[in-house]
């Protein structure tokens, strides 16, 4: 597994600083090239849509942005900026975006060896570490050690560090995922986790993984995930 400390590269942006005269002047949007490229080999161009400090990614069944845009500046200009409802009402066109980068420092682990994991947030989100594995899934920040969760955007954090350290106990492939949301869901994790005072929260490889889909349909909530191999 490759790092992945700058997988996204700004190509253009398509609306200039605008004055903040009315709600739809809160509404941008830029194109991003990512490194991965299409079936013809050129690279990928995703648009993003910023409305207020809310970000957002525009899916591939969307054949006109600039459209989609103004069709949004409309809305905002009509309803607000109600976040949950402008979520709902382009449901299917767009989906919020709150990870900017989440790697593993190294491609390959020792059993035993700390795992160490960076991430950057394009928004404020709190953030949480799922671990799947063959023996179980845990939830490993925030724990019983680090409580504090709410995470700013634009700088990188660190998974562990000296207050505690993640590690796997035997060889094979390790799924981390790392989970943000725009609300507390620490509840959420209770019931799957059995969440307790100690280090880390676990409970079944099934349970972990069904909870982990239910929170990706969620309005509000992205999950990424990266693997780790054990030798």
């Amino acid at each position: 597994m490759k790092k992945m400390i700058a997988p996204l590269l700004v190509a253009s942006l398509l609306t200039p600083q605008l004055s903040l005269a009315k709600n739809s002047d809160l509404v941008q949007v830029e194109y991003v090239q990512q490194a991965q490229t299409n079936k013809k080999g050129l690279p990928l161009l995703v648009a993003f849509v910023r409305i207020g400090f809310r970000v957002y990614r525009v899916l591939s069944c969307v054949n006109n942005v600039r459209k989609l845009v103004q069709n949004i500046k409309r809305y905002v200009d009509r309803n607000g900026l109600n976040r949950t409802q402008i979520a709902q009402h382009f449901a299917g066109q767009m989906e919020i975006v709150l990870i900017d980068s989440f790697y593993a420092t190294q491609t390959n682990y020792k059993k035993f060896e700390p795992i160490v994991f960076k991430a950057k947030l394009k928004q404020k989100a709190y953030t949480y570490l799922v671990s799947v594995s063959n023996d179980g899934a845990c939830l490993l920040f925030p724990n019983g050690v680090e409580k504090k969760n709410l995470y700013g955007a634009g700088s990188y954090y660190t998974f562990a560090d000296k207050n505690y350290k993640i590690y796997a106990n035997s060889r094979g492939k390790e799924s981390f995922y790392l989970v943000s949301s725009t609300k507390p869901i620490l509840s959420k994790f209770k019931s799957t986790f059995n969440i307790r005072t100690s280090v880390y929260s676990c409970g079944k490889r099934s349970r972990g993984i069904a909870k982990l889909n239910a929170l990706k349909s969620l309005s509000g909530v992205e999950v990424r995930g990266v693997d780790v191999v054990i030798k």
